[in-house]
């Protein structure tokens, strides 16, 4: 074998061996480097369940509501489950987790996208663009895996209620702010009504929402950019949390509203969308 013929197979196991494992490589001085926590359970479970641990801190004083955010039981019960599509992303600053994130890979007909639950940095690590970081190596990890565009769920200012706004204003963040911040990372907001499944343990549906998507290949995004399309994002997405939907009144008012278009458009997420949810 000739040095040229080395160094490709070289380099192809780097690859091969990076793939593997439950560490990915970091982003300039942002962070040194990130921890696959559903790689990490299957290398080393016990390692893992520790690593988790320290991460869950931070996480819920990033989310306070106990409602907005996934329990820690419940999180190590989908890391250990493989059916389960949950990602769960630590990013490290030496030995210590300065920002997370939680994300699930999405399959529409033959289509892949990915939903993106939680986004977070430590107070201590804030200042330090992470947030950024962390975004960007999202957007690299999944369009590597062939998907085509990142939704999120965001509150919508214009229909929170008092409570809500306050209790944002608590946690330290609005929620325009936050809908700034997502602006700035490249994420519109689909111009149709939406709504979110009770979260576990809860019965009323979630009124105050909208959809936003990140666009990684605008070119075969065109394929979910109609009523149909749109439809069929949120059943793929409501389908990871096993939400039972199909008898429920809103959700038809849902599809009432929306399966006939011949294209959803994009909008400003912080611009106010024309066709909210008018459900009741």
């Amino acid at each position: 074998m000739g040095p040229a013929q080395e160094h490709l197979k070289s380099l192809s196991d780097s690859r091969e061996k990076r793939a593997k494992s439950d560490v990915l490589d970091g982003s300039g001085l942002a962070f040194s480097h990130v921890l696959d926590l559903r790689k990490a359970f299957q290398s080393d479970p016990h390692v893992a369940q520790q690593r988790l641990s320290e991460y869950y801190a931070p996480y819920s004083l990033a989310f306070a509501d106990e409602a907005e955010r996934s329990s820690l039981p419940r999180l190590h019960q989908s890391l250990l489950n493989p059916s389960s599509t949950l990602q769960v992303f630590a990013f490290m600053l030496g030995d210590g987790i300065a920002g997370g994130a939680h994300f699930k890979i999405l399959r529409v007909g033959e289509l892949t996208l990915s939903a993106l639950e939680y986004v977070w940095v430590s107070p201590e690590s804030r200042g330090r663009n992470l947030g950024r970081a962390i975004c960007d190596t999202l957007d690299s990890f999944l369009s590597a895996r062939g998907s085509i565009c990142t939704v999120a769920e965001f509150h919508d200012p214009s229909l929170s209620s008092p409570e809500s706004i306050e209790a944002d204003a608590q946690a330290g963040i609005t929620s325009k702010g936050r809908l700034q911040f997502w602006k700035k990372m490249g994420y519109q907001a689909l111009d149709v009504p939406y709504i979110c499944p009770p979260v576990v343990g809860q019965s009323v549906w979630n009124m105050d929402s909208l959809l936003g998507v990140k666009v990684l290949d605008e070119y075969r995004f065109q394929a979910l950019a109609t009523g149909p399309g749109y439809i069929s994002v949120v059943r793929a997405y409501w389908d990871t949390f096993n939400s039972t939907y199909g008898s429920c009144q809103d959700y038809r008012r849902l599809v009432e509203q929306t399966e006939g278009l011949d294209r959803v458009e994009l909008i400003p997420l912080d611009s106010p969308r024309r066709r909210k949810q008018h459900l009741s």
